[in-house]
């Protein structure tokens, strides 16, 4: 099984980011460290920037009705109105905020190849402390399993 894990640096109009350290300086700082661990790529994404990252709501499934659903066999939750994701276009048709400014995504050889990398403590507190020298906003993480490139 190959391990996909997205890293992902939230939009925010006040934050710094600072891609040149970060393919520079952060990407060869966490491929020296992971590659000999089972990092097998590692792609950079800068994501547009918000007026172009979406489509117009008209142009794409950009809502979706709530469905009922149970959630035990004795209860359910009704909904039916519109509701449209933050960051995937707004009902009245006008563009939405991007969601992302930059997102890494990283190929490991196994969940277990990624998780033994981890425990070599020192060299996973040098990346996640250099963070801070190019993003002002802290990551999130998606972590899955590649079932298809």
């Amino acid at each position: 099984m190959v391990l996909a894990i997205s890293i992902l640096y939230p939009y925010d109009p006040n934050a710094v980011f600072d891609l040149a350290y970060y393919l520079t300086h952060h990407i060869p700082l966490l491929e020296s460290k992971w590659k000999a661990r089972g990092l097998k790529a590692c792609h950079v994404i800068r994501c547009f920037e918000p007026e172009n990252s979406l489509l117009p709501h008209d142009e794409g499934q950009l809502s979706y009705k709530k469905q009922k659903y149970a959630a035990s066999e004795d209860e359910t939750m009704e909904g039916g109105e519109d509701v449209v994701r933050k960051g995937e276009g707004r009902s009245d048709g006008e563009r939405g905020q991007a969601v992302f400014t930059v997102n890494c995504i990283m190929y490991w050889e196994s969940k277990e190849a990624w998780e033994r990398a981890l425990e070599v403590e020192e060299e996973t507190r040098e990346i996640v402390q250099d963070v801070g020298n190019f993003s002002s906003v802290g990551p999130l993480r998606v972590i899955g399993e590649v079932v298809r490139f």
